[in-house]
């Protein structure tokens, strides 16, 4: 602008000038007088910074929820939980499983060191409990899950019977903490298999989803509308004629999703990573969902962060081998924990959340210096 503040550059010449940068100097050059503020918030020029800074095809539209492309460019950038912010080393073993309580403010954890571990979720995560399962002639620890009011944590684990015979048992565990194991439990009701066929507990199926493939992970969406599948496939064409020789399966791994209102894919996301295991093997890595994101671990050492409606990925969170487990916090979609074969879990954090955990506080004024500044 010229001394008597009449802009010297038209606003459709600054706004050429604006498409020709890259978000952050966007919002830079927003800073130098009110024309450029005023052009940097135009809602055109964000849409062109969302489709290209994102690589979203253009025939996606706009988050419905979205109320301006500049503000739906920044929750991309601003909540998505890709700051390492703690790393737990107190597994000596692979951690195989995370899961939260209903109410967030605990965790648990299983791993190949035959332990379940109960964490406290403040804003440092420290270890509440430990249950060892060795001396119960337990191999490893493998799922867990808190039951509705989170009382009870029950825990999955494989059993080393005589003769290297093996089984899954599980394990109860109040979180008092008391352990009720397998051998404490008592069935009252019948027993599948004795005075009762298998058709007084289940009806005819409903539905079957034919994925084509080998399935590793699962995940349901909060509004349990829609299901999120891993999988890796199996060749074009190719039929299973004996279920213990199948076809081989594909390297890279597949994000699929399910409208479980219409049984119908309704999208299939892109190739984000690959799978290291041999072609004729397979193993189960978990997927999480919440609001807005889809969180998955890969053998090639990251997890990673999709945007359900984009269908793009937006972070991957580094390990220093196979991410078995993710998860974010039922309450809090901008903490995420990730666990690996690298025997540790970390928590993850949005750059919205650091920089309200690390901004100043001020700080408070006594009463006496409050009444001796009234004296003066």
């Amino acid at each position: 602008m010229d001394e008597g503040g009449t802009p010297l550059l038209p606003d459709s010449l600054v706004y050429q000038i604006f498409l020709s940068l890259g978000p952050a100097d966007v919002l830079a050059a927003g800073l130098v007088c009110r024309q450029w503020q005023a052009v940097s918030r135009d809602e055109f020029l964000w849409r062109e910074q969302f489709y290209r800074y994102y690589q979203v095809a253009r025939d996606v539209p706009r988050h419905p929820a979205a109320m301006s492309w500049y503000e739906e460019f920044q929750r991309l950038y601003d909540t998505v939980p890709c700051v390492e912010v703690q790393t737990l080393r107190e597994h000596t073993d692979q951690v195989l499983h995370l899961s939260f309580s209903h109410s967030g403010y605990q965790f648990a954890s299983c791993s190949k060191d035959c332990t379940v571990k109960i964490w406290s979720n403040d804003l440092t995560i420290s270890l509440l409990h430990s249950a060892d399962m060795r001396p119960y002639n337990w191999s490893y620890t493998q799922f867990s899950q808190f039951n509705k009011d989170d009382s009870l944590l029950l825990a999955s684990g494989v059993f080393l019977g005589p003769h290297n015979s093996s089984s899954g048992e599980i394990a109860v565990i109040s979180l008092g903490i008391k352990q009720i194991l397998p051998h404490q439990m008592t069935t009252a009701g019948p027993v599948l298999g004795e005075g009762r066929g298998s058709d007084a507990f289940f009806d005819a199926l409903d539905h079957v989803i034919d994925i084509h493939g080998h399935i590793i992970g699962m995940g349901l969406s909060p509004d349990n509308r829609y299901l999120y599948v891993n999988s890796r496939a199996w060749p074009n064409g190719a039929v299973v004629a004996d279920p213990m020789q199948p076809p081989p399966i594909a390297e890279e791994i597949d994000l699929l999703v399910f409208d479980l209102k219409t049984m119908r894919e309704v999208r299939r996301a892109l190739r984000a990573h690959r799978a290291y295991t041999p072609n004729d093997e397979c193993f189960f890595i978990f997927l999480d969902v919440s609001r807005d994101f889809v969180a998955s671990g890969a053998e090639d050492r990251h997890g990673y962060i999709w945007d359900r409606h984009y269908n793009i990925c937006l972070a991957r969170l580094r390990h220093e081998d196979v991410v078995n487990s993710v998860v974010f916090s039922p309450q809090e979609q901008e903490l995420l924990l990730t666990a690996s074969d690298d025997a540790t879990i970390k928590a993850w954090r949005s750059p919205r959340t650091m920089r309200v955990l690390q901004a100043p506080r001020p700080r408070p004024r006594t009463f006496f210096s409050w009444l001796a500044s009234q004296r003066r």
